[in-house]
């Protein structure tokens, strides 16, 4: 069983925008009194499209005795918490302070790792951190305030939590209760007629080890089965349709909810307690509730994955977390040991496994298809205390624990954006004439999977690659540069090149370059058309610590129609040692080598962008701003307004213009 290792990162994860003149198209955008288009565009000298900051967490002396994971989470501390007593202060955090954020990374650590600190990428509205730390079943947390630069502190005390588990409990319509292990998945009917009839909605208690499941038909009725005893008990009726629910370890009570409503059930006898409306959800049909380890509660319905706020006494406030309306209607959402969130639906008459992470939203499908319908998941979670501790390849890395556990030389991945989401590249290729500002002249789709050893080291990288559009008659090329010396690259694979424009080195970099480029294709319409999805590995002399492969500063950029003298970068991004610096200043370009301004005109505007999520590409010839219609509203504010401007949130896209 293998943890998600999520990294929080924006070098790959970096937004920024073009410049324009506006022409036409765009006056339909702009405020309609406008008497000098440039004018409008007041962005800002120095924002950066950034979106994230770096910050290094420092560890206690010692404090690595054996494998341990560390879970960083955004914590929010405007929150509004109501009607919750400050009560059962453990390790410093009571039960009102909640994980309001969402999680942004994962590491373990073992004794041998080097140093105590490392560095992550945050969101910049981030003002605090909550991390927890698991040790050998044992987790405890903290709340971190964090600054600008090193961010010092202890971890931590200690506090047992529930134990874990990968097996899903579920229930259907057709009076069926099942089981699916996570990690084969493997189908058992537990009961093929359970008491009441058919159910849409189940929750599992994992102290009590009960199931609960509601009946799907009035007067609702609430029953428990206890996995240990192999019986059913009717608790009561709850009055309410569904088909959401959970249980609430924090304060043993079920979460019931349907449409915008959440009611508060006691389990014990189906009472309703306490009714809450979720405010903010952009489509509240279906889906499901789930909770954290921590109490922090997430909801799915058709629109998607949302993380549910206290805003008041009686309200949540649904965030969005994915960028698009899911492709099929949720029926289920649960949290598994890794923190992967569990969903499920059903396609053509058979249930369907979904696994998704909570940053991004980014799912896949898992397991076959089922013969039977799935209403519902809940999980019963591992018993911590239970872990085998083999270690096959003897690396120090318990099998649990062990992304490659017969490999002694590899030992965990670390993903970014995520490791079922990918971020998307966007480039204009006209520079230094603005063009047309569609950013759709090559569209790319990308994921990057870091795979370290026992000692964290990175090992070498996997980018994988999808060519999502080429809207350019020019034949570009694509590449990125890392901020390392050819030196400690032993070999690279995977590149598409066909031209015999590119000079490399023995180890597969371009010879030249003061530091490592990679050239990932150098034909991107022939690419497009023969092998869209590809991998390009890099592979390193020894391993590099995260922190000195420094993936926040990675350096993506096109060539133009072939010309290794042409680049266009992210903004503020230098060019490589082979571009040409004739061109800067020229045209609508006010780059000023040497100063740190790089592939910016005169309104601050950029000629690539990159979003860490999937997102819809633009018509033809189709500025920007008239697919996504807070845009500009968010380059203006020098991105502190409409962060989100890219998801398809109501009255944020006009899909007229918009290709998925």
């Amino acid at each position: 069983m293998n943890f998600l290792k999520t990294l929080g990162i924006t070098a790959l994860g970096m937004l920024a925008v073009t410049s324009c003149k506006l022409e036409k198209d765009i006056e339909q955008v702009l405020p309609a009194d406008s008497k000098n288009a440039k004018e409008e565009l007041n962005i800002p000298n120095d924002f950066d499209f950034s979106t994230g900051r770096p910050i290094t967490l420092v560890l206690g002396e010692n404090i690595i005795t054996e494998a341990t994971k560390f879970n960083i989470y955004e914590y929010d501390s405007s929150i509004i918490e109501s009607g919750e007593e400050a009560a059962d202060d453990v390790d410093g955090v009571s039960k009102s302070e909640r994980v309001m954020g969402k999680k942004i990374t994962s590491r373990l650590l073992l004794p041998k790792s080097k140093g105590n600190e490392f560095t992550i990428v945050i969101p910049t509205y981030v003002n605090k951190l909550y991390i927890t730390k698991q040790v050998d079943g044992i987790t405890s947390a903290e709340i971190v305030n964090v600054g600008m630069g090193k961010t010092s502190h202890q971890l931590f005390a200690e506090k047992t939590l529930a134990p874990l588990s990968d097996i899903l409990y579920g229930v259907n319509a057709n009076k069926q209760l099942f089981t699916i292990n996570a990690t084969t998945g493997d189908l058992t009917i537990v009961n093929g007629s359970i008491p009441g009839g058919g159910s849409i909605a189940c929750a599992f208690d994992q102290v009590n080890r009960l199931v609960y499941y509601v009946v799907n038909s009035a007067p609702f009725a609430l029953y428990a089965y206890s996995i240990d005893n192999d019986t059913f008990t009717y608790k009561g009726d709850v009055g309410s349709t569904g088909p959401r629910l959970e249980y609430r370890e924090q304060d043993g009570m079920l979460y019931y909810s349907t449409l915008s409503k959440i009611y508060i059930v006691d389990p014990s006898n189906a009472d309703i307690i306490d009714t809450y409306i979720v405010n903010g959800l952009h489509n509240n049909g279906f889906g499901d509730v789930a909770f954290t380890e921590t109490g922090e509660m997430y909801m799915c319905t058709l629109s998607g994955l949302y993380r549910l706020d206290v805003s008041g006494p009686s309200s949540y406030e649904a965030v969005r977390i994915n960028a698009t309306t899911l492709p099929f209607k949720p029926t289920s959402l649960t949290f598994d040991t890794d923190d992967n969130l569990w969903l499920a639906a059903n396609i053509n008459g058979e249930g369907r496994t979904i696994i998704m992470d909570k940053i991004t939203g980014g799912w896949q499908f898992v397991h076959q298809p089922f013969n039977l319908l799935i209403n519902d998941l809940t999980t019963k979670l591992y018993d911590k205390s239970q872990i085998p501790k083999d270690d096959t390849d003897g690396d120090g890395v318990i099998d649990f624990f062990d992304d490659y556990p017969e490999d002694p030389e590899l030992a965990t991945d670390v993903w970014g954006p995520s490791e079922f989401g990918v971020g998307t590249l966007l480039f204009e290729d006209l520079w230094p004439n603005q063009g047309d500002y569609d950013f759709n002249d090559l569209v790319l789709n990308y994921k990057i999977q870091m795979v370290l050893n026992a000692d964290d080291e990175v090992v070498h990288v996997i980018w994988h690659y999808k060519i999502k559009n080429v809207g350019a008659s020019y034949k570009n090329g694509f590449g990125f540069e890392l901020a390392l010396p050819p030196s400690v690259i032993t070999s690279v694979s995977g590149q598409i090149l066909t031209s015999g424009g590119i000079s490399l080195a023995s180890n597969g970099t371009e010879n030249g370059q003061t530091n490592a480029v990679i050239i990932v294709m150098d034909d991107n319409t022939s690419v497009h058309n023969s092998t869209p999805s590809f991998e390009v590995k890099v592979n390193f002399v020894s391993g590099l610590t995260l922190e000195k492969l420094n993936i926040k500063k990675i350096n993506p950029f096109i060539f133009v129609n072939g010309s290794r003298k042409i680049e266009v970068h992210l903004i503020d991004n230098k060019p490589t040692d082979l571009a040409s610096s004739s061109l800067f200043g020229t045209q609508d370009d006010v780059s000023v080598p040497g100063s740190g301004t790089y592939y910016r005109n005169v309104e601050n505007m950029p000629w690539a962008l990159d979003i860490q999520h999937d997102i819809p590409f633009l018509v033809e010839r189709k500025n920007i701003m008239l697919g996504y219609l807070h845009f500009l509203a968010w380059a203006q504010s020098g991105g502190a307004s409409y962060t989100d401007w890219y998801t398809d949130a109501p009255g944020y896209r006009d899909t007229a213009y918009l290709i998925p």
